[in-house]
């Protein structure tokens, strides 16, 4: 499948969810002890199960990924989150490390089945684009397969634009 990469305005995506992510608050929709951290070493193992629900890592892959920002995909530990509820992993966002001052590449967002469809997807969304935005990152890429047709969407509401690129580990 081929695939297209955008560039969006980190506070657009943000405004993009926003007003979602308030009806829920307000319909008491997300749960009191759900949280969003930083994922560190400890929970690789947690992070890889959920990151093989989309694509099949390990648990070492996934930590080489973290620990070495030489590696063709390298993940930010101070820019992907992992979302809790109480003491469940139920969620990941999986954020590059910054490719130039101020951009990052958004790799991709798993959300464990059961949580699919609900409050879960949005938040993780939300609370990642948040904490980007504190961390001083204004540009996020992204990519989205031909056929992903939300993800395509999502692109224009937000007026991402769309590059010429592929990214580095692309074939």
């Amino acid at each position: 499948m081929t695939q297209i990469t955008f560039e969006a305005s980190v506070p657009a995506l943000i405004a993009d969810i926003e007003p979602l992510v308030l009806r829920l608050e307000r319909r008491d929709r997300i749960p009191a002890t759900a949280a969003t951290t930083t994922i560190s070493a400890g929970e690789y193992e947690e992070a890889a199960a959920l990151h093989s629900l989309l694509l099949p890592i390990s648990t070492s892959e996934l930590a080489r990924r973290f620990q070495n920002p030489a590696h063709r995909i390298s993940y930010s530990h101070g820019l992907s989150l992992g979302l809790k509820l109480g003491p469940v992993p139920i969620g990941c966002s999986f954020v590059l490390s910054e490719t130039c001052g101020g951009s990052a590449f958004f790799f991709a967002i798993m959300i464990a089945p059961e949580m699919r469809g609900k409050w879960a997807g949005p938040w993780l969304k939300y609370r990642t684009f948040c904490h980007l935005s504190d961390c001083g990152i204004h540009t996020l890429l992204f990519e989205a397969y031909k056929g992903n047709h939300d993800t395509i969407k999502h692109a224009h509401r937000v007026s991402a634009r769309r590059l010429d690129v592929q990214p580095s580990w692309v074939g």
